[in-house]
């Protein structure tokens, strides 16, 4: 039986962890069994009960303290581990999936897992193999970032990256939409600006106007690469955000509702 879910990617603090617990609620308040498989071996406070835990195949600390390894090459550590490994996640699926044809995969927040490194690529393909997995990669991007153009244009190149790298159906996500609220007056343009990607070299004007930094030497001699970059942004037809609160149930039915016609 085809595994669907969704494989939450998205920087540090994005909110991927509080999504997978209000989307799990959402599968289960419409009668759709789901498990959680936790990838984060650093996330210490979750508020769902995972069915399969990383932390339980391998210790954080540990392997920062024994490898003597910072945070992200820990990480990297860590799931090349779980690569090496993988018939442990894959035993762990099976035994816990039961009448379940629905995952929600929470991954690390480092965003080089996916987008210097193969190895949660490998992993998925893995599974995408031997449990006839369909996933949608969901990308969270902490909204309150849209203060900021250069915050917010850093956001769509990653996001861009991770597009290419990971290789599965993907859905871009404003999360923590509730909070845009205290910030609203700091946006230089309304929030469907940002979701639909119109006309980026609009942000680059309003940023090189409001920072004064339009006659700057350095300013100047990157002007062409900036501009590059958003057009090379604005190429890509793939690129749109949906803006989501996870405390709304409408807001989160409409994004599983993608989710389901992403994965066919």
């Amino acid at each position: 039986m085809t595994l669907f879910g969704q494989v939450l990617i998205g920087p540090p603090g994005s909110g991927k962890t509080t999504f997978v617990h209000g989307m799990h609620q959402m599968c289960t308040a419409l009668n759709r069994p789901n498990i959680i498989v936790n990838l984060d071996p650093a996330n210490e406070n979750v508020p769902y009960i995972p069915d399969v835990d990383v932390r339980d195949l391998i210790n954080f600390e540990n392997v920062m303290n024994e490898h003597k390894l910072g945070p992200n090459g820990a990480l990297v550590y860590c799931m090349e581990y779980l690569q090496v490994n993988i018939d442990w996640l894959i035993d762990g699926i099976r035994a816990k999936r039961k009448n379940s044809s629905y995952i929600l995969i929470d991954i690390p927040g480092q965003v080089e897992l996916y987008t210097h490194n193969y190895v949660l690529r490998e992993i998925l393909s893995v599974l995408a193999k031997d449990l006839d997995t369909r996933l949608t990669a969901v990308h969270l991007i902490d909204s309150t970032l849209l203060s900021s153009p250069t915050n917010y244009i850093s956001a769509l190149l990653v996001s861009l990256s991770a597009q290419m790298s990971i290789e599965l159906p993907y859905l871009n996500v404003f999360s923590k939409i509730d909070l845009l609220e205290h910030f609203k007056d700091d946006l230089p343009f309304k929030l469907e600006y940002f979701s639909q990607l119109e006309d980026l070299n609009q942000l680059l004007t309003f940023w090189k106007h409001e920072s004064n930094m339009g006659d700057h030497p350095l300013f100047l001699k990157y002007k062409g690469f900036q501009s590059e970059l958003v057009d090379l942004v604005e190429d890509s037809s793939i690129m749109q955000f949906i803006p989501v609160d996870i405390n709304d149930k409408d807001s989160v039915l409409q994004i599983l509702q993608l989710i389901d016609k992403s994965n066919g």
